[in-house]
């Protein structure tokens, strides 16, 4: 009867190890995907065609802004996320801003098409090409 005791209590004390090592980072869940990314500013290619391996956290696939923002920060590059109402990345170290340039925006294509959603809700997939772009933008 006393080795049973010992035995249930020395099961529990491995299952409780178990549970906090997975909770506490034993494995990961990170996903990663390969990509290129050129960041543009006008006439200035900042990062051109760069090879990149996104990361997404938590078992999440990356997004354009975790993708851009890691990229810039492997590079050194400093730059401003723009947290109000789209989430981007903006003043990037590099870029020559136009005095009155209220009709430059920073766009970004995936695989030649314009990005259709938030930079921080548009998931990268394995290959594609992101291209980064501070760029004037006629009114309609």
């Amino acid at each position: 009867m006393k080795s049973i005791k010992i035995l249930t209590v020395f099961v529990a004390v491995i299952m409780l190890l178990m549970t906090m090592t997975s909770c506490l980072g034993g494995g990961t869940n990170d996903v990663k995907v390969s990509c290129t990314i050129s960041v543009v500013a006008g006439d200035v290619f900042i990062l051109d065609e760069y090879p990149y391996e996104a990361v997404g956290q938590d078992g999440a696939a990356p997004t354009i802004l975790n993708a851009v923002e890691g990229l810039l920060l492997y590079n050194d590059i400093a730059y401003v996320v723009d947290g109000g109402r789209f989430d981007s990345i903006s003043d990037v170290e590099g870029t020559v801003y136009e005095q009155g340039a209220n009709n430059y925006f920073w766009l970004c294509t995936i695989n030649g098409e314009e990005m259709k959603g938030r930079a921080d809700n548009v998931v990268v997939n394995e290959g594609d090409v992101i291209v980064y772009e501070y760029t004037l933008v006629e009114p309609e």
